[in-house]
């Protein structure tokens, strides 16, 4: 497998992950810039990072059209892949575990399927600002649906995003203790809790929340936040 070797992600795969039962699996790292075009994950479809699904996996809602190219796609859609689709998916999902580091982290929370895992995607550097993400309010006026005294597992990009929700909901809030917000090992564990809860919220157009909830066994309901200014919610678009 190629692992890129800059940008977002800037540890090794081996760091964060493990893959023990795939018989001579080996990690390259590369920057996968200079791929992008030529081989997977691309796949020629203008540098998207996407699970591959054939055109008779799906039905034609999953149909998506981008710079004139139509091609089938499960970006984002969460619960309504059909399970066929998952299943095949799921296979290799189950396979992917946490490095030893990394499983540490995730052993120091206590959360169980009671809980509500929220995923806020709001950018930290001026580099992401780009990013189609509603505000932590938006976040506010979900979580306060929820019945009173219900626990939230949050993870943020920021601890001011965190703090925000701490002056709201106080004790109700639980998240990775001393967290690292720039520490890969503290965002993969990030991964693994968020997919212990029993419903799942997230930004619009996030891989990072819609890998977790593949790593949960794509059991939770996913509620998807978008930002108010956005009429057409249209996640193929603006992804």
């Amino acid at each position: 497998m190629f692992w890129n070797s800059r940008g977002w992600v800037s540890a090794p795969f081996g760091a964060l992950f493990q893959l023990d039962e795939i018989k001579g699996f080996n990690a390259i790292a590369a920057n996968l810039r200079i791929l992008n075009g030529y081989t997977y994950p691309s796949m020629g479809e203008h540098e998207y990072w996407r699970l591959k699904v054939n055109p008779e996996e799906v039905d034609s809602s999953f149909m998506v059209e981008r710079d004139g190219h139509v091609f089938p796609s499960i970006d984002f859609r969460f619960q309504d892949i059909p399970y066929t689709v998952r299943r095949k998916y799921l296979d290799f999902f189950r396979l992917l575990r946490p490095s030893q580091q990394v499983q540490k982290r995730v052993n120091s929370v206590d959360i169980d399927e009671s809980f509500i895992s929220v995923h806020v995607r709001n950018p930290v550097k001026a580099s992401d600002k780009k990013a189609n993400v509603c505000g932590i309010d938006v976040f506010i006026e979900k979580m306060e649906q929820y019945p009173k005294g219900t626990k939230f597992f949050i993870s943020t990009m920021g601890r001011q995003y965190s703090d925000e929700l701490r002056d709201v909901f106080g004790k109700n809030i639980v998240e990775l203790p001393d967290k690292d917000y720039t520490s890969m090992r503290d965002a993969a564990a990030d991964m693994y809790l968020l997919s212990s809860g029993r419903e799942l919220v997230v930004s619009q157009g996030s891989t990072f929340s819609e890998c977790s909830w593949w790593m949960g066994g794509c059991r939770q309901d996913v509620t998807t936040l978008w930002p108010r200014y956005l009429e057409t919610k249209d996640i193929n678009r603006i992804a």
